[in-house]
């Protein structure tokens, strides 16, 4: 015989997994906030309008590294 499905709880794990999904997202933007601040900081404007232009863009990873003209080739 098989157990009945509580139709709130498949609610509260579907509600569970977007609320997931939402705390990445905003931990992933505090993240690049983080950054451009700290570019701002240490005077990587150069890196900063990198940051800020990618952030208009997603499916772009944002650069881990300083970018300018003292960047290693």
């Amino acid at each position: 015989m098989e157990e009945p499905v509580d139709p709130c709880s498949e609610a509260a794990e579907s509600s569970s997994s977007r609320d997931d999904g939402e705390l990445t997202r905003l931990e992933n933007d505090l993240a690049a906030i983080e950054e451009a601040m700290d570019r701002v900081e240490e005077g990587d404007l150069e890196g900063y309008d990198a940051l800020v232009g990618r952030s208009d863009d997603p499916a772009e990873p944002a650069p881990s590294g300083p970018t300018g003209a003292d960047e290693a080739v």
